[in-house]
């Protein structure tokens, strides 16, 4: 009997552990145009897909961000590669956490300036 109720105790916290957000988890909207992203993990990697875009119907399920991780465990910043529509490849890119609601994105070799701003939504 204590066997089954630790089970199922186990079973009703465990689903909430495997759910359990990485804070850049979610649907984002892109600051300066009507397009939207969403950033998902799984295994600790995270990936971000264009979920919609006004300008460009096409763009809709492209591959905009991958092999996000966290830089490390104490940071609010992750490293990732980035789609660059003008080299057409990928480029290496730092991701920000700026507030609960903002994220900012870096070039990894020009941190000065931010490529990408996304607002949560």
């Amino acid at each position: 009997m204590k066997f089954h109720k630790a089970l199922c105790l186990l079973a009703s916290i465990a689903p909430v552990a495997l759910t359990a957000e990485t804070p850049i988890e979610g649907l984002w909207k892109h600051c300066k145009k009507p397009a939207w992203v969403t950033i998902s993990f799984q295994s600790g990697i995270g990936k971000g897909s264009i979920q919609a875009h006004a300008q460009n119907e096409d763009a809709k399920g492209l591959l905009l961000l991958r092999n996000i991780v966290l830089a490390d465990a104490t940071s609010s910043k992750w490293n990732g590669e980035m789609y660059s529509a003008s080299s057409g490849s990928f480029v290496s890119v730092n991701i920000l956490l700026e507030s609960e609601g903002e994220i900012s994105i870096y070039q990894t070799i020009d941190a000065n300036e931010s490529i990408l701003c996304l607002s949560r939504q």
